[in-house]
């Protein structure tokens, strides 16, 4: 096995570091796997034979669980014991995140047929997969353990992050509402309003709470 390793002289941020990658790579299909996770046992062969087995779908993932810094198991990130098909997703794209990037085996040509990872994201795996989706490329998750993930608590703290994702969610949601419509899409699209609301509502609360405080020292 070759490995080859690639190298920015500068910061170009995630989704265009993937996009150099991804030209770079010279196999049939792109895995994918973040800094401190960890691939099960035998993922790659399993990722790779049922593509293989299903020339008709473009994209899979797995389950995963989550680990803590000394790589003991802590949960799972998705607690479902079956495979969810690709019509189903279509259905709840907009619901729930299905299939976690760190899981995804994909198809290297679906990158050149609907675009690579927008840079105007910072969720950019969600948009390209509703992308692929809403391009009627199938994609599915598979009823099986294929990542462990660092549970890295300090990376995706705070109120202002929350409130960041969940704007980019919404954002993101009421682009692909018109080309995936369903009524589980519409509640997902619901919910991502009101969880914006709420999280805006408590950074404001949390801000005014400490002025106060800092009124009442002075």
């Amino acid at each position: 096995l070759k490995l080859v390793i690639i190298k920015n002289s500068k910061n170009l941020g995630i989704a265009q570091s993937l996009n150099k990658g991804i030209k770079e790579a010279k196999g049939k299909y792109i895995v994918r796997i973040d800094c401190g996770d960890i691939m099960e046992e035998n993922r790659l062969t399993k990722q790779f034979k049922y593509m293989e087995n299903h020339p008709d779908i473009s994209l899979v993932g797995g389950l995963t669980k989550w680990i803590d810094s000394n790589g003991n198991i802590i949960g799972t990130y998705f607690p479902y014991r079956f495979g969810i098909d690709s019509t189903t997703i279509r259905k709840r794209a907009l619901y729930r995140t299905y299939i976690v990037h760190t899981t995804w085996i994909v198809k290297k040509e679906l990158y050149y047929r609907v675009g690579f990872y927008n840079l105007d994201y910072i969720l950019e795996d969600y948009e390209f997969l509703l992308r692929a989706i809403s391009a009627n490329y199938k994609v599915l998750m598979l009823p099986k353990y294929f990542t462990l993930i660092w549970k890295n608590d300090k990376g995706l703290s705070g109120n202002n992050r929350k409130a960041m994702i969940q704007k980019e969610l919404l954002r993101i949601k009421i682009k692909y509402f018109g080309k995936i419509p369903s009524f589980m899409n519409l509640i997902g699209l619901i919910k991502s309003l009101v969880g914006l609301l709420f999280i805006r509502l408590l950074v404001y609360s949390i801000y005014n709470n400490k002025e106060s405080q800092l009124k009442n020292e002075n």
